[in-house]
């Protein structure tokens, strides 16, 4: 594939927001429930796409979010479902270097998009840079054994992987995802949900996730007619493994919920010191 990656999410961002969205948010909602979001939370949003966790925290009463993501296309969607309310703010940058203020937020939440980040280990430096001490960080990932990293194993015999020097389904593992939190927040906690992704039939599934998934999408545009077809092929025999008696099709993925607490600085001691 050879669309980058925020220009192949941007030019998804409307039709994920109106076929992916639906079915993520109450996991961005229980991914903001365990981040202890509620009245009055300054929350920020990593990696936020088209603001899905963001409006979920500010469903459950965050008066001041911060969306950034890399994708232009994606800001652009999260400011026009936003238009005209107050306390939203979205902003193009990149997880590893976000561009917001120090201790800024009480809580710090990413749901299913910083576990892309290349460097696990500088995208958590950044999460407790930007939370204030006793604040929260939680994320979201993708289980390594679960139904979607079989379906990338299946798209990645049709389309090539994006290189990376990290694997994202190891966010997935918890305890991967406890030991990269636990370098700077305390209090690890981890636990599954269910993300079920239900559709009409194989074919109507396929279609929203060849149309709607930027890695997924771009890759199958640049392929030939008969590719595509090789591609259609394999889909539909996959996702047929799902079909429910009426005839349409819950795909039951499964997920990680992990967070941690920012340490507070003890009495009188450097910052760097905690309890």
């Amino acid at each position: 594939m050879t669309t980058p990656m925020p220009l192949a999410w941007s030019a998804v961002a409307r039709e994920y927001a109106r076929s992916i969205v639906p079915g993520f948010r109450p996991a961005a909602r229980a991914l903001a429930e365990f981040a202890h979001v509620g009245p009055g939370s300054r929350v920020l949003d990593v990696a936020c796409g088209p603001g899905t966790a963001s409006l979920e925290a500010r469903a459950l009463g965050a008066t001041e979010v911060t969306g950034v993501d890399y994708a232009a296309g994606m800001i652009a969607v999260a400011r026009e479902l936003t238009a005209g309310e107050t306390g939203f703010t979205f902003v193009e940058g990149n997880a590893l270097a976000l561009p917001v203020p120090d201790a800024a937020f009480d809580a710090a939440i990413s749901n299913f998009g910083a576990i892309f980040a290349p460097a696990p280990e500088q995208l958590v430096a950044e999460l407790a840079r930007a939370v204030r001490p006793d604040g929260w960080a939680a994320l979201s990932a993708w289980l390594r054994d679960d139904v979607t990293a079989e379906y990338y194993e299946l798209v990645h015999r049709h389309i090539a992987r994006v290189p990376s020097p990290h694997d994202p389904y190891d966010w997935g593992d918890p305890a991967r995802a406890a030991g990269w939190l636990g370098a700077a927040f305390r209090s690890i906690e981890t636990r599954p949900i269910a993300v079920p992704f239900d559709a009409e039939s194989p074919d109507a599934l396929w279609t929203v996730l060849n149309r709607s998934t930027g890695r997924v999408a771009a890759g199958y545009a640049e392929l030939g007619d008969e590719a595509r077809r090789a591609f259609d092929a394999d889909m539909l025999e996959y996702f047929a493994r799902f079909r429910q008696p009426d005839g349409s099709v819950r795909w039951p993925r499964e997920a990680l919920l992990a967070r941690g607490r920012r340490p507070v600085p003890r009495a009188g001691e450097p910052g760097e010191l905690f309890i």
